[in-house]
């Protein structure tokens, strides 16, 4: 569990890590140890994240992505629906050390919110897709990393639990 002398010291090196322009990777931890003082910041939908996806838009195996939230709670949230009616809720949180969800990138975790809790294997054709937006969002990290700031109020997985209560991520 994260301390609050953890998240401090965190502060202080993102900000020194932008006060010294360390380099991308730097910035984007400086903003996302910023956003530790904004834990109720709401933005709009980064849609960025995933582009040239949008809502609508076919992402294999009989599932299409059919929104993606505001930032809210520490998540944006991607909705998933399968032609025979299956419902997927993906929290895109901060990643911070192991991924944590079934995929991930660098800076990100891609949790499915399907009230397992981790137990059991994922399907395997949702998973094939997950690990597809990890992908595009990998991608677009690397290629928009000026945006990250957008993005600043995501948390990680662990500490949105701990904050907001598992229960109501889901």
């Amino acid at each position: 569990m994260t301390t609050r002398r953890d998240i401090l010291r965190g502060m202080g090196m993102g900000a020194a890590a932008v006060a010294t322009g360390v380099g991308v990777q730097r910035r984007a931890e400086a903003a996302h140890m910023a956003a530790y003082a904004q834990r109720n910041h709401k933005a709009a939908s980064p849609w960025w994240l995933l582009s040239p996806l949008r809502a609508g838009t076919a992402v294999g195996k009989g599932w299409t992505l059919a929104s993606l939230s505001g930032i809210d709670q520490g998540a944006t949230v991607a909705e998933l629906r399968h032609r025979d009616g299956r419902v997927a809720r993906v929290h895109i949180c901060a990643r911070r050390g192991q991924a944590v969800g079934p995929a991930a990138t660098r800076h990100f975790d891609l949790v499915l919110m399907d009230g397992r809790n981790g137990a059991g294997a994922t399907d395997e054709d949702l998973g094939r897709v997950l690990q597809g937006l990890a992908r595009r969002v990998r991608f677009n990290e690397r290629r928009h990393h000026d945006d990250m700031g957008a993005v600043a109020a995501l948390m990680p997985h662990d500490e949105r639990e701990f904050r907001f209560g598992g229960a109501r991520l889901g």
